[in-house]
């Protein structure tokens, strides 16, 4: 679909169906969501060790979650054994998160960290460490610290971050996570 065709860009105008297109809305889909950095939360809104804040990447269900060291790690909501959302809560604290479905939980940093009836059902040859959270590829904006007047010339944001202690949090895709920066 030509977006172009649905822009008037000597009048400003928009057709109404750019609202309400399934044809726009997978490729907003493509091209917005699925190819830059997106804004999944404040570090302020996570201020301590194990809360979380539940967000959406374009469809996708986010929870981005305070570690104990600190950091903070973004994960797709979704349970590893059968897909059912691991968090309904849009906010909070938890030491853990467990899928209302067979009843899989999961600590605050991915892990797998229990599963009902594990040896009954799974014999003891269950590897916990294949079973983890889907970790996003994610970045917490804030400033350096080896060096702030360079991190200052690097990152408009860094200023704003060593000011207030907080720094805003991005993520794309599944992956390996980048270490907060």
């Amino acid at each position: 679909m030509d977006v172009a065709d649905l822009v008037d860009t000597s009048t400003g105008r928009q057709s109404r169906s750019i609202y309400s297109s399934e044809p726009v809305y997978r490729q907003e889909l493509e091209r917005v969501f699925g190819r830059c950095w997106l804004f999944l939360a404040h570090t302020s809104q996570i201020p301590q060790p194990n809360d979380f804040f539940r967000t959406y990447m374009g469809e996708d269900d986010v929870i981005v979650i305070r570690q104990k060291d600190g950091s903070v790690k973004a994960f797709l909501n979704t349970c590893t054994h059968r897909g059912n959302r691991i968090c309904r809560a849009d906010r909070g604290n938890a030491r853990s998160f467990t899928c209302n479905y067979h009843g899989w939980s999961f600590a605050p940093d991915g892990a797998l960290a229990g599963v009902p009836l594990e040896n009954e059902a799974y014999f003891g040859e269950l590897d916990r460490s294949k079973f983890g959270l889907a970790l996003l590829w994610h970045k917490c904006q804030s400033a350096s610290k080896r060096d702030p007047r360079s991190a200052r010339k690097r990152d408009p944001l860094s200023s704003m971050a060593r000011r207030s202690r907080n720094a805003p949090c991005a993520a794309r895709g599944v992956g390996r996570a980048e270490p907060d920066r």
